[in-house]
């Protein structure tokens, strides 16, 4: 939920997948630098960071397909990768890298988070506990609301107010959407993690 700087689409598009992952925590664009002489460089800086639910923090490289390399073992994998999985291994630390075919079968689910990202954001930024709460009470109580139901349920809230705090809960992961097949609508329909259906009733 803060702006970074990317090097290409291809990283932008690999940024938004991972932010719409509800099972990662941050994603920091510092990562940790291998000094040594890695692709004729003094140093090496993976792309990102992603830390998980579960704890574990994952470094990881964009890179475009066309771009890696054959490897001894039968892997396709950027220039340096043994070396650097080698320095992961030392360091007790885990890689993994990107391609755009990785991220082709979720072109959908980007899309649909370029457009929930500002949402999201301003509801974060523009918190109301209140609205969230009602949210949350009246999916929980029907099940499955579309996003026109909900807007219909909060129709005394700015409209674009409601879809803000509909993203913060999606991105939360509170609420949950098939955000996979067809693009982000009024008729995209909304249900409650089984997790957080107490809290939003009580």
């Amino acid at each position: 939920m803060r702006d970074v700087t990317v090097e290409n689409p291809l990283e932008a598009d690999a940024f938004i997948f991972e932010e719409g992952q509800i099972d990662i925590v941050s994603l920091c664009e510092q990562s940790p630098r291998i000094n040594g002489a890695i692709l004729n460089r003094p140093y090496y800086t993976f792309d990102y960071s992603t830390r998980y639910l579960d704890t574990r923090t994952v470094h990881k490289e964009v890179k475009e397909d066309y771009k890696l390399e054959l490897l001894d073992d039968g892997r396709r994998c950027p220039p340096g990768w043994l070396h650097i999985e080698a320095w992961c291994r030392t360091h007790g630390e885990q890689c993994a890298f990107i391609t755009e075919l990785d991220l082709e079968p979720h072109q959908q689910f980007i899309r649909n988070w370029r457009t929930l990202l500002p949402f999201a954001r301003a509801g974060y930024e523009d918190f109301d506990a209140a609205l969230e709460k009602s949210i949350l009470t009246h999916v929980s109580r029907a099940g499955r609301l579309t996003v026109a139901e909900v807007h219909a349920a909060e129709a005394s809230s700015v409209t674009e107010h409601v879809m803000e705090h509909i993203a913060k809960l999606l991105h939360q992961g509170r609420l949950v959407a098939d955000l996979h097949e067809l693009p982000v609508s009024p008729i995209t329909a909304l249900s409650i993690r089984h997790q957080d259906a107490n809290d939003a009733t009580g």
